[in-house]
């Protein structure tokens, strides 16, 4: 008889509390009959409400751009009107006028401070955009300029409410919360001019060139204009400028500050009562008239410039990247386009046609491009001859090109050029420019060229001097030189970059692009691109200096505020004294930005 096993006891485990079951896996058959769903990118908060493109329509983006322009500029004149109506109250009590003794601002002081603050009621309601924009990113603890500039209408509305049940009356800050404002909505419409500008120049060319940027081998930063790039991204267009991004970060930190910093000048120098005269002080340099027009005084100027000489650049981000660039690329078709070069005589070899010599000479310069191409095939037009299409095209260091067309062997360069391929000159060595045909290892003809100096490539190559960018010659012919270029267009020696031919050809196929567009050229010319890179750079430096200069305007302003708010002491800094303040940081601003976009 078996005897069965003892049942082994299991041993209680002290950790056996700390155990949890790990839930099963659910076991599916196929996967496939589930579907997981990702979550959508959050939209990006909106900066404000003040316009939204129709990419689809650019015709009726202009048109309701135009509408709202208008709009905006009736506001701004009405904003305008109740600003002067705010400082005129203001300076009543100061100025000696014939004003009955029962009527003045010691008697009843508050028929002034409710006048006051009707007007800026009255003026906010003028600068609804910017109001709303500033309660919605405040309420989404989003705060912007427009939160700023709200803010600081709010305290001197409360200051003036305030100050009516007061004894000893001083003039609110109303009058300064008026003219931010009225600064305020002149951004807005600074920036609806640029977009104006920017969407209507993409609509004036069905196939407009771009301007792109890349990095060669030295590692710099290289601007040069493209052709049939892919469609531009004009949503691009309307991204966030360096003023918008700069709120952004500014807004939250002022805002906090200067609410900090009131209550430490009223609770806690231990007087309470203080807090909406500190309040209203301290806001009155939150947002300076400097700050909200950093980007508009200069872009507006600049845009227009642009815009006239036909070109367009695709948001802030764009004059961002083409301020880093160090050189211009520069192609034949640009220092000398069609109509700039002429044949002004020729001669060909006894033992040569001259329909063959001359369909050779445009057959081969076809690939060169720019006005000496152009220039030989008018010439083969005008003589009713046949040019073919050159094959195998290859350019030499030494000055010259070798294509094959059909069974025949064509050679195009300088004399010297030919002499070293082995071949003899005997006409024309003399001749400063010309282009000299060698056909299957024969001297075929030459053609002597006048290059004139076209009036546009002249201002080109001035802008450019202006604003600190170097050209790089991006030539594929061979009469074209550095030294050449710089005795043409009086040009210091040494002014422009000359690589090797490999990489002059390299960039100037590039023209024919696949980069990414930063700006748009409705105007394909040389002073064109010049000055739509010139621009660029000059708003990207324009507006880093402006905020520079306004943010110190606020820091310096927030401080010296808050010291005499604290110490007793604001009668010292009263509306006028804070209206001059403000104007004297804001000259420098328009100044260089004035001075800036003369070029």
């Amino acid at each position: 008889q078996q005897v069965p096993p003892e049942k082994t006891k299991e041993k209680p485990s002290r950790f056996k509390s700390w155990r949890k079951k790990q839930p099963k896996e659910p076991e599916y058959e196929d996967y496939e009959d589930y579907e997981y769903e990702e979550e959508p990118p959050k939209e990006p908060i909106p900066y404000d409400f003040l316009f939204a493109a129709d990419l689809e329509d650019i015709p009726k983006t202009l048109t309701n751009l135009g509408k709202k322009l208008r709009r905006l500029r009736l506001r701004s004149v009405l904003a305008f009107f109740f600003w002067v109506l705010g400082l005129a109250v203001t300076a009543l009590p100061d100025l000696a006028l014939p004003i009955p003794e029962a009527y003045s601002f010691r008697a009843v002081p508050h028929f002034y401070l409710i006048a006051l603050c009707v007007l800026l009621v009255l003026s906010m309601a003028a600068a609804e955009d910017v109001v709303f924009a500033g309660l919605y990113r405040l309420c989404r603890l989003r705060p912007t300029l427009d939160s700023a500039v709200l803010l600081s209408a709010l305290a001197a509305l409360a200051h003036g409410l305030w100050s009516i049940g007061q004894k000893d009356v001083a003039m609110p800050y109303i009058c300064v919360a008026q003219g931010a404002l009225f600064f305020a909505i002149l951004s807005k419409r600074g920036r609806l001019l640029m977009l104006r500008r920017a969407y209507k120049a993409a609509s004036l060319s069905t196939d407009p060139a771009a301007v792109c940027t890349k990095e060669n081998r030295k590692e710099r930063t290289l601007v040069y204009k493209a052709k049939g790039t892919k469609e531009a991204d004009l949503s691009q267009v309307e991204s966030f400028d360096a003023t918008m991004a700069f709120s952004c970060i500014y807004a939250p930190l002022a805002i906090v500050a200067t609410l900090a910093l009131s209550v430490m000048a009223s609770l806690g120098t231990g007087a309470p009562e203080q807090f909406f005269p500190a309040l209203a002080a301290i806001t009155a340099m939150l947002a300076p008239m400097g700050l909200l027009l950093s980007t508009a005084t200069p872009g507006v100027r600049i845009s227009k410039k642009l815009f006239t000489s036909g070109s367009a650049l695709l948001g802030a981000r764009s004059a961002r990247e083409l301020n880093w660039g160090e050189l211009a690329v520069i192609t034949d078709s640009d220092i000398f386009p069609p109509g700039s070069v002429a044949i002004s005589g020729m001669k060909i070899a006894r033992s040569m046609s001259m329909e063959k010599v001359v369909a050779f000479a445009a057959g081969a310069l076809r690939a060169v491009g720019g006005g000496v191409s152009h220039a030989f095939l008018e010439f083969a037009k005008q003589q009713y001859i046949f040019v073919p299409e050159p094959a195998r095209v290859q350019y030499f260091e030494t000055g010259g090109i070798s294509v094959q067309i059909g069974p025949d062997s064509v050679l195009c360069g300088t004399a010297s050029f030919l002499m070293r391929m082995g071949i003899h000159v005997s006409e024309g060595r003399s001749i400063k420019s010309g282009v000299f045909v060698a056909v299957n290892g024969a001297f075929a003809g030459v053609f002597a060229l006048k290059y004139s100096t076209p009036p546009q490539s002249y201002s080109a190559f001035r802008v450019l001097r202006v604003g600190r960018l170097r050209p790089l010659l991006a030539t594929r012919d061979f009469n074209v030189t550095p030294l050449m270029v710089e005795d043409k267009f009086d040009l210091r020696p040494g002014r422009t970059d000359f690589p090797d031919v490999e990489e002059r050809v390299t960039l100037a196929q590039e023209g024919r692009g696949k980069g990414k567009p930063l700006a748009l050229l409705s105007r394909n010319t040389m002073l064109s691109f010049c000055e739509c890179v010139t621009g660029a750079r000059r708003l990207h430096r324009a507006v880093r200096f402006n905020l520079t200069v306004s943010l110190l305007c606020a820091v310096i302003g927030i401080a010296l505020m808050y010291y005499l708010s604290s110490t007793g002491n604001l009668h010292a800094a009263g509306p006028w004294n804070v209206l001059l303040y403000l104007i004297l940081w804001y000259i420098p601003v328009w100044l260089y930005s004035s001075l800036l976009s003369r070029y």
